[in-house]
């Protein structure tokens, strides 16, 4: 079987500071493509975050590798640098580009316009796994799924009238877990904001949420419905890496993780069954949090530090524009709640600069913040500005 090179970048972006994340959805990619094509694809890593790479530098580096495929994964933040790279790319070497990532999944056509090869809407296992073997291993007679935007070259007639859109599996269990051995773990620095010295790694055990805020691009990456990996599936990869790695703290990237009771309540009886030590945060919207009050001090007592909060902004008329579907009363009863808990955390999510805010609205939003700090909880906000991450606290 033929064997190619396929290289992964994470493009530079401003804004992060000194917090450096490894990238889940690279591990997940990456174990996914080992698992199908195992030594026929050789895979690389170029991720600009802990070496603060320039596109110049990013581009270089491809190029000395001369990779058969490149994917890159793009959020809002590394448009421009993604189409930096990809030009700089074509005017030295000519591999299969591929797309993928939150802002593709939103604009597609952009990155083909701008000379990748195929841009992917939503889930990028099996797309990538289909791009590979139709381009690469000669397997003419599976279809492109619907999720795959491809430039003329690769276009076939009868996909013209085909509606492109999300692709979403079923059964997300059979992704497997996220492979972090193309990745130097000791370069990166996830933790769970309570002790920033100890290091963690990022987790998710679901994909997607059924509600749709305005400034949120979940919906269209990983659709409307709440897709769970199993509970076991979830604590084996933790049991795993705890192991392996030496760690003791995961951050859940899920957008609700306690969405599902029944799920929590299985993943909390493995812990208690096989009384494994984590320390772990996740995030939950405020009345989905009180509505499953009765999980919460299991919660706690298997090893869960704290929440993130969507508080938004103070000012009603923005919230309610942001279609968050629920009442800043609830933020004040989730809040409350896990105060009475003791959660030794609290993360606030601000959302600043939406449409329509001014200086006077972010004044009363930083105002209302301050009767939050409490001497027992530790509140920390984190704040959307022009696409840039920026973190406060409350003094």
């Amino acid at each position: 079987m033929r064997k190619i090179k396929m290289v992964f970048v994470r493009p530079p972006f401003e804004g992060m500071e000194t917090y450096k994340p490894p990238h889940l959805g690279i591990a997940m990619l990456f174990s996914y493509i080992n698992k199908v094509f195992g030594n026929s694809v050789k895979c690389f890593l170029l991720d600009a975050l802990p070496d603060e790479l320039s596109t110049d530098e990013i581009s270089k580096r491809i190029c000395e590798i001369r990779p058969d495929a490149l994917a890159i994964t793009v959020k809002t933040m590394q448009v421009v640098q993604s189409l930096d790279i990809i030009q700089k790319i074509k005017k030295n070497i000519s591999p299969i580009i591929i797309c993928g990532g939150n802002h593709v999944s939103v604009d597609p056509e952009l990155f083909i316009k701008c000379g990748a090869d195929f841009s992917v809407i939503g889930e990028g296992e099996e797309a990538l796994e289909i791009i590979l073997k139709k381009v690469f291993f000669e397997c003419k007679n599976l279809e492109y799924p619907p999720n795959i935007v491809m430039n003329s070259k690769y276009d076939q007639a009868e996909r013209e009238n085909i509606k492109k859109c999300i692709y979403l599996s079923d059964d997300v269990d059979k992704y497997g877990i996220p492979n972090w051995e193309i990745f130097d773990l000791t370069r990166y620095n996830e933790n769970i904001h309570i002790n920033k010295a100890s290091h963690a790694l990022p987790i998710i055990a679901s994909r997607g949420c059924l509600y749709k805020c305005d400034f949120c691009s979940t919906h269209l990456t990983w659709g409307t419905t709440v897709r769970y990996r199993s509970p076991h599936l979830v604590f084996n990869e933790i049991k795993k890496e705890i192991e392996k790695y030496n760690i003791s703290d995961y951050h859940f990237y899920d957008d609700n993780l306690l969405f599902s009771d029944t799920w929590m309540d299985e993943f909390l009886w493995l812990i208690e069954k096989e009384r494994l030590k984590f320390n772990w945060i996740c995030l939950s919207r405020p009345e989905i949090i009180c509505k499953n009050r009765h999980l919460l001090e299991r919660m706690k007592k298997c090893g869960c530090k704290g929440f993130e909060l969507g508080f938004e902004t103070q000012n009603e008329d923005l919230y309610n524009n942001m279609n968050k579907k629920n009442k800043k009363t609830a933020f004040i009863e989730a809040y409350n709640l896990l105060s009475e808990k003791e959660f030794e955390m609290i993360e606030f999510l601000i959302m600043c600069f939406y449409d329509g805010e001014t200086m006077k609205t972010l004044f009363e939003t930083y105002e209302s913040l301050k009767k939050y700090k409490k001497e027992k909880i530790f509140v920390y906000l984190f704040s959307l500005l022009c696409n840039t991450f920026l973190r406060y606290k409350i003094q």
